[in-house]
């Protein structure tokens, strides 16, 4: 027998790991558990690896009286450095920070199927209030949500619409060098387009014929829309160039805390997270590495590159693409399209 209801919305105790069928999946956490996973899917370090399952149906009802506290969101494109900036700003003496919630991803990946009627909605406002538990209610929850969370942006925000909120976005040729050119990540572009694809076909006319070059050029393009429309609705955006933020990490990281209502970071801050891959801290990679593989990727996808600018501008979407995302945390927006 777990908790009660009431005690699972009153802290982060445990973590909501997953909607399966009828019911929501937890397992046991403390603060220490939610910093050292560098995300919270099945290779979260919880303190028990029994999942609890609890029926869906009590806690959706008890979901509707429940208050959503105030909760900083990180919203980004793939591989930009979301991972870094979110492990930067994770402190163990103040606040929580959650890296991907799969509850969050899930009914991304579902609104894009056309699933977004009234259950979807319950689901949804289930999956923010348990994202907006921490374990010091006078303490903030900042969320990095991941890229099917994008496509919910409107129905997420309206839940609190003085969020404060940064979109990490790169501009188009970045993102292309980013996502393009390894394998892996090709594959990824290609099954998460699949599972998005009546959403890509409905905002910016993606065909099931696509290649992945013009998959991953109607993946950034969606986002970018998305993130405009953010900027025009919810006056606590910035928008980010990640570009910008891998020049000075730390002092992005700083300002970037400050705005999601954590600390601004300690001067002398530990600097091994930018020397190290974000995502396998075993191994080494810095700002250095990331341009010359940058450099190295400008060339072998010269005719790719050209491909998806041609694909972008052919999308009639694109027309009403601003030069540059509005309002940037740090300097000018960058030009998204060149």
């Amino acid at each position: 027998m777990g908790p009660p209801i009431d005690d699972l919305f009153a802290t982060a105790k445990q973590h909501f790991l997953a909607f399966e069928g009828d019911a929501a999946l937890f397992v046991p956490m403390d603060r220490g558990a939610y910093h050292r996973s560098i995300f919270l899917d099945r290779r979260v370090n919880a303190l028990d690896v029994v999942q609890r399952r609890v029926p869906l149906a009590p806690l959706i009802d008890a979901a509707r009286d429940a208050d959503i506290l105030r909760t900083g969101w990180i919203f980004h494109v793939a591989h930009c450095g979301s991972t870094l900036l979110s492990r930067l700003i994770d402190r163990l003496d103040y606040g929580l920070v959650l890296r991907e919630p799969p509850p969050l991803r899930q009914l991304g990946i579902s609104a894009a199927s056309g699933a977004a009627g009234d259950d979807w909605s319950g689901r949804l406002r289930l999956a923010a209030a348990m994202a907006a538990r921490r374990f010091d209610p006078a303490q903030p929850t900042v969320i990095k949500a991941n890229v099917p969370v994008n496509f919910i942006l409107p129905q997420l925000l309206a839940l609190d619409p003085g969020a404060p909120v940064i979109l990490l976005h790169f501009a188009l040729e970045a993102y292309l060098l980013a996502v393009l050119g390894n394998p892996n990540h090709r594959v990824w572009i290609d099954r998460l387009t699949g599972q998005m694809a009546a959403a890509l076909a409905t905002n910016v006319g993606l065909l099931p014929s696509a290649t992945t070059v013009e998959r991953a050029a109607a993946l950034w393009l969606a986002q970018m829309i998305m993130f405009k429309a953010v900027l025009l609705d919810h006056p606590d955006a910035r928008s980010l160039d990640a570009e910008v933020f891998f020049t000075d990490p730390l002092g992005v990281a700083s300002v970037a805390a400050s705005h999601l209502g954590l600390p601004r970071l300690v001067s002398g801050a530990d600097s091994t997270l930018v020397e190290s891959d974000s995502k396998d801290p075993t191994k080494r990679f810095d700002e250095s590495d990331r341009r010359a593989r940058q450099a190295e990727r400008r060339i072998a996808l010269v005719d790719e590159l050209v491909a998806a600018r041609r694909w972008v501008a052919a999308s009639a979407p694109a027309r009403n693409l601003p030069t540059c995302l509005d309002r940037p945390l740090l300097g000018e927006g960058t030009v998204l399209l060149r």
